[in-house]
C-alpha cells in the first residue's frame, strides 16, 4: 500500500491527487484545519469524495475539532463511498483498506484509463535549478 500526503487547502486542487495516484498512491491522507462555517462541512465531504471518485483512490480526510473547524475526519472508498467518519468530539477512526477494493472500483469505472494524457501535460514541471 503506497500512500500519498496533501494538506488541507490542496483538498480544492484536483491535479495533485492525479499525480499522487499517477505515482501509484493508494491512500491519500490530507491532514487539515477545515474551518467551519456555511456550508464548509458540505465542502470537505464533497472534496473529500470527489478526489477519491475521480481517481478511484481511498482518501483519508482527517480534521481538527472544535467551534472553529468542520470536524468530520472521515475515510472514503474508491467509489466515494464513507466507510468511517467521526463525530464532532474526540475519535479515533477505523476503516479498511483493501488493494482488492481499488482494482474492483477501477474495473467498474475505469476513468483512470480512458485519460486522453495526450491533450494536456501532467506531472509536476521540471525546475532546473541553479546552484
Amino acid at each position: 500500500m503506497r500512500v500519498g500526503l496533501a494538506i488541507c487547502y490542496d483538498l480544492r486542487f484536483p491535479e495533485l491527487f492525479r499525480n499522487l495516484v499517477e505515482r501509484g498512491a493508494d491512500l491519500i491522507v490530507v491532514p487539515s484545519a477545515w474551518y467551519a462555517g456555511p456550508h464548509k462541512e458540505d465542502h470537505w465531504l464533497t472534496l473529500l469524495r470527489a478526489r477519491a471518485i475521480e481517481n478511484t483512490v481511498y482518501v483519508a480526510g482527517v480534521n481538527l475539532i472544535g467551534s472553529a473547524f468542520a470536524g468530520r475526519t472521515s475515510l472514503i472508498d474508491p467509489f466515494g463511498v464513507i466507510t468511517a467518519t467521526a463525530t464532532e468530539s474526540v475519535n479515533t477512526v477505523y476503516g479498511r483498506i483493501a488493494s482488492a477494493r481499488i482494482a474492483q472500483v477501477r474495473q467498474k469505472l475505469p476513468a483512470l484509463s480512458h485519460c486522453r494524457k495526450d491533450l494536456y501535460p501532467t506531472g509536476a514541471p521540471k525546475v532546473q535549478a541553479e546552484v
